[in-house]
Formats: C-alpha cells, structure tokens, sequence
C-alpha cells in the first residue's frame, strides 16, 4: 500500500505540473492572439489609460479630455498630481510640475493663446509667478522675477515704462 500511495502522489503531483503547464500555454495563445500573430499590437484604440498601483489606486492617467485635449497625469503615493504633460486643444503645450500638496511649481509651456511664445515659469507655494524666462513670439527673450509681495525685483530687458532695471553690477 505504501508504494502505491507513493506513485498516486507522484502521479498527482505530475498532474498538477501538466495543468500549470496547460494554463500557460493557453495564456501565452491568448496574448499571441490577441498581440497578432507577429507579436506586436498594430493599434489600441481608448480615450482614457489608467495605470493602477498594487492597491487599485490609480498612478498615472493618459486621456483625452472633453475640449480634445490631451493630458498624461502621473501621481504620488498619495493620489496626488505631481507631473502633467498636456497638450491644449487650441494647440498651446506643457509640462508641470508640482510640489507634495498639488501646488504647481514648475511650469513649461508655449502658449495657448500665442503658441509662438515660450517660457520657464517658477512658482511659490501659493502658485504665485517668481521667476520667469519667456522667449516672444519676435524671439526676443524676457527675464522677469518678482518678490514674496508680489513686487517687481528684476526685468530684463527692462520695459520702457516704470518696470525695473538690472541690478546694479549685472
């Protein structure tokens, strides 16, 4: 009885190495069928991809919003926008970036309204502009940075109006 015992569990365990085997192969046909017979995938239509963490939670975000837009969101740990790249339906482009609590800081991007223009704007916590270099549509460039009040500290070129003048030693 112990020999026989012995070779049912064999048995039954080489069974359960065909069935793994079995199930593998039916999946690795599944994807070639479903990847085309070459193994690349000619086309995937949606208008929304979600990439999700471990826990479900969504991570990362590539969707078309309702204006025709376009938008690639990436997220923190805590569901927190973090890196935008968008495309605007009106033509202008980006690239933002935000602090830990969803406060943009960092924002490239040519203008929607004058896609011609271009600029590096950096921004406070309170997502106020304090920096900021901007190439005109006339490709002249445009330095500009303001204080915690909101003052103008510097500009350059300085404007012919009131604006400010290069500190002096620059």
């Amino acid at each position: 009885p112990e020999p026989l015992a012995r070779r049912v569990a064999g048995l039954e365990a080489e069974m359960r190495r065909w069935r793994r085997l079995s199930l593998l192969t039916a999946a690795a046909l599944g994807v070639a069928v479903l990847l085309g017979a070459d193994g690349t995938t000619r086309e995937i239509r949606t208008r929304s991809l979600i990439i999700m963490d471990e826990d479900g939670h969504s991570r990362a975000a590539f969707q078309v919003n309702r204006d025709g837009g376009i938008v690639l969101g990436l997220t923190d740990r805590d569901r927190k926008t973090r890196l935008a790249l968008f495309v605007h339906a009106d033509g202008g482009s980006g690239l933002s970036l935000a602090d830990a609590s969803h406060k943009p800081r960092v924002r490239l991007e040519l203008s929607p309204a004058d896609p011609s223009r271009s600029g590096l704007i950096l921004q406070d916590a309170a997502e106020r502009a304090r920096a900021e270099v901007v190439v005109q549509a006339d490709g002249s460039p445009e330095i500009r940075l303001w204080g915690p009040d909101g003052a103008d500290l510097f500009q350059a070129p300085p404007t012919a109006s009131d604006g400010p003048s290069p500190p002096e030693g620059s």
